[in-house]
């Protein structure tokens, strides 16, 4: 590929991205009070962090050593912050934070 159809390519996922999430909120703007929407807004964040969850003890099973101490670490590091803080924007950057410090200055 070349520059331009790059720039173009990434240009057009970008749009698309924008338009798909836009046409949420101007499309559900009137329903805004919704007992379903607030419910959502209430147990989505949990769902999320279930399946960051899953998909990182599916990880466990693949990676060997001291990866492995790794993710089981930056797991329990989330899960406490998250009982702690019980934000779940905090608990994932915290988790996500110490998995990617771990593996790049501690070249685990």
């Amino acid at each position: 590929m070349t520059t331009a159809e790059l720039i173009l390519f990434f240009a057009v996922m970008g749009l698309a991205t924008f338009i798909t999430r836009a046409t949420t909120f101007v499309l559900l703007k009137s329903h805004k009070d919704s007992r379903l929407l607030l419910h959502f807004g209430r147990v989505l964040p949990v769902m999320i962090l279930m399946v960051l969850v899953g998909f990182s003890v599916i990880g466990l099973l693949d990676v060997q050593g001291s990866r492995q101490a790794l993710l089981a670490i930056a797991m329990v590091i989330t899960s406490l912050v998250h009982l702690i803080f019980r934000q779940a924007m905090v608990s994932i950057l915290v988790g996500t934070a110490v998995y990617v410090l771990g593996i790049q200055w501690l070249g685990w």
